[in-house]
């Protein structure tokens, strides 16, 4: 009976100390893990950066059929076009929101069609934002991702214009001014589209 006290203990100290290697390899680990983690996502935060200040001018505008708030079928990428991409709970896009009705109202007359796409909500909630800041032209919402990489939504609000062949003539930048504040610069842009 001794010897297989013996044997258990030794056992047993063996085991012990195998856990506490593996428990210091594993906070190595995922001390190693936390640090890639972190460049990773610095890395996409410059490249999501770069990507947002790339003007997209000249290129084609992706076509895609998105489902509006009141449950019609929308085209988005024909034009002429002002193309908003959003979300509710966005700040930047409340700022930005009180003057999209304002455009809707002074250029779809001329011919320009506005389409708001929210992303990230879900259809009730983008009705109720379109409705709180008056957007009266159609909004649809969708959170398929290909949407908002094909338009290079890296940021919200996104506003592309798109011209009547189908080509992206103007976007925002990342770091341009929003609501009243940056309402010339898209008023300008829109100008130019006509």
């Amino acid at each position: 009976m001794p010897r297989a006290i013996v044997l258990i203990s030794l056992f047993l100290v063996g085991l012990s100390v195998e856990v506490a290697f593996l428990v210091r390899q594993g906070r190595a680990l995922r001390g190693d893990l936390d640090r890639a983690l972190q460049m990773l996502h610095a890395t996409q935060e410059e490249l999501a950066k770069a990507r947002a200040n790339t003007s997209l001018s000249g290129i084609a505008a992706e076509p895609f059929q998105l489902m509006t708030t009141e449950g019609d079928s929308i085209e988005l990428g024909a034009g002429p076009s002002f193309v908003v991409f959003f979300s509710t709970t966005c700040p930047a896009c409340n700022e930005d929101a009180p003057i999209w009705g304002d455009l809707y109202r002074d250029y779809s007359d001329a011919g320009v069609r506005f389409v708001g796409v929210c992303v990230k909500a879900e259809d009730e909630s983008a009705q109720a934002f379109a409705d709180r800041w008056e957007v009266d032209f159609p909004v649809a919402y969708t959170d398929d991702p290909r949407v908002s990489l094909a338009y290079r939504a890296d940021y919200l609000p996104r506003r592309i214009l798109i011209d009547a062949d189908g080509l992206i003539a103007w976007s925002d930048r990342a770091d341009a001014p929003l609501g009243v504040e940056g309402e010339a610069e898209v008023r300008e842009a829109l100008e130019g589209l006509l």
